[in-house]
C-alpha cells in the first residue's frame, strides 16, 4: 500500500494524532456533559426552596390575608370553607412534598417540630373550613391572635428553611465546580503527558521501522542475487561454465520465435569432438575432461558477442545460438572455428 518508508511513517503519525484527537474530544465532551449535569443538580436543590415559597404564598395570600379580608370587611363566607379545604390541601402537599425527601440528621430535629406547627395549622383550618361562622365570633380574638402568631412563626421557620437550602445548593454547587476544574486541569496535564509519551516514542518507532525497512531491503538483494546466482548454477554446466541442455531446452524455441517477431537472422551451429571415445579410452578421463575445457573456451573466443549463447548438449556435443547473423556469415563462422581448433593443437 505505501511504498516508501516515510509515507508509512506519516500514515503512523497521522493515526496517533487522529486517534489522540478523537480520545481528547471524547474526554473533554465527557467534561461538559459534567458541566451541565452540574447545573442540572444545582437547579435540582433549588426545587425544594420553589416549593417552600410556595407554601409561604399560599399560607399568606390564600389563608391568612383571605382570613383577614373576611373578618375586618365583614364579607360573607359563602365560599370561605371551600377555599381553606383547598389551600389546606395545597399547603400540606408542598409540605409533604419537601419533609419526605432525604434529609441529614440536623434538618430531621428542625423539620420534626415544624412538622408538629404545620399539623397543628392543618387541623385549625379543617375545624375553621367546616364552620366559618366563627370567623365572625367577636370571642375568636384570642384564637384569631394564637393563629396569627403560629403563622409568623411558621413563616419564620420556613424562611430560615429557604435560606438554608439556598446556602446549601450554593455550596454544593461551588464544590462540584472546584471538583471539576481539579478534574479538568488533571485531563488536561494527562493528555499533555499522553502525548509526550506519544511524541517520545514515535521516534523510536520511526528508527526501528526504518532499520526494518533497511533490514528488509538488504535481504532482499541479497535473496535476488541468491536466487540469480542458483538459476546461473541450475542453467550452467559444471565443467565448462557454458549454458547446459536443460537451458537450451527452455529458450530454444523461444528464441526462434523472437527472431521471427523482430524480423531478425537466426542460425544455430551443432558441433561434436571426432573420436572423443578413443580418447577418453586411451588418454583417460581426466584428460578427455581437460579436451572438452580447452573446447569450451575456444567456443567462448569465437563467440563472445551479446546475442550469442553456447551450450554443452551433452558429452563431447556443444551447439551456438547466433541470432543477426546471416547463413553466409554464420558458415564462414564455423570454418574459421573449425581452423582456429587445429591451431589448438591437442595431440590424439
Amino acid at each position: 500500500m505505501f511504498s516508501r518508508t516515510s509515507q508509512k511513517l506519516l500514515f503512523l503519525l497521522l493515526t496517533m494524532l487522529v486517534g489522540f484527537g478523537s480520545l481528547t474530544y471524547y474526554l473533554f465532551k465527557h467534561q461538559d456533559i459534567s458541566e451541565h449535569d452540574i447545573k442540572t443538580l444545582y437547579f435540582g436543590y433549588l426545587l425544594p426552596v420553589s416549593n417552600l415559597k410556595e407554601l409561604l404564598l399560599t399560607l399568606e395570600r390564600d389563608v391568612t390575608l383571605r382570613l383577614y379580608e373576611t373578618r375586618v370587611g365583614h364579607k360573607s363566607t359563602e365560599h370561605l370553607g371551600h377555599l381553606l379545604t383547598q389551600s389546606d390541601k395545597k399547603i400540606m402537599s408542598l409540605w409533604q412534598d419537601y419533609a419526605t425527601k432525604y434529609k441529614s440528621n440536623k434538618e430531621k430535629a428542625f423539620i420534626s417540630q415544624l412538622d408538629l406547627k404545620m399539623q397543628s395549622l392543618h387541623q385549625f383550618l379543617i375545624q375553621l373550613s367546616l364552620d366559618t361562622s366563627f370567623v365572625h365570633d367577636p370571642n375568636a380574638v384570642d384564637t384569631f391572635i394564637t393563629f396569627s402568631e403560629g403563622t409568623k412563626i411558621i413563616n419564620k421557620d420556613i424562611t430560615e428553611l429557604i435560606k438554608y437550602e439556598l446556602d446549601y445548593a450554593h455550596a454544593y454547587r461551588k464544590d462540584l465546580r472546584a471538583q471539576y476544574k481539579t478534574q479538568k486541569m488533571i485531563l488536561f496535564i494527562t493528555i499533555t503527558v499522553v502525548l509526550i509519551l506519544l511524541l517520545i516514542l514515535f521516534i523510536p518507532i520511526t528508527n526501528s521501522i526504518r532499520q526494518t525497512e533497511k533490514r528488509l531491503k538488504v535481504s532482499k538483494y541479497e535473496l535476488e542475487v541468491a536466487n540469480k546466482e542458483l538459476h546461473e548454477v541450475s542453467i550452467r554446466d559444471g565443467l565448462t561454465n557454458l549454458y547446459n541442455r536443460r537451458y537450451f531446452d527452455e529458450i530454444f524455441q523461444s528464441e526462434i520465435l523472437r527472431s521471427h517477431r523482430e524480423r531478425v537472422a537466426f542460425s544455430f551451429i551443432m558441433l561434436d569432438i571426432d573420436h572423443f571415445k578413443k580418447y577418453n579410452d586411451y588418454y583417460g578421463h581426466p584428460a578427455g575432461d581437460e579436451v572438452i575445457k580447452k573446447v569450451a573456451q575456444h567456443l567462448k573466443k569465437h563467440f563472445k558477442r551479446e546475442g550469442d549463447l553456447i551450450f554443452r548438449l551433452g558429452g563431447e556435443e556443444f551447439g551456438v545460438i547466433a541470432t543477426e547473423t546471416d547463413q553466409k556469415t554464420i558458415i564462414s563462422m564455423a570454418n574459421e572455428l573449425i581452423e582456429g581448433m587445429f591451431e589448438v593443437n591437442i595431440p590424439h
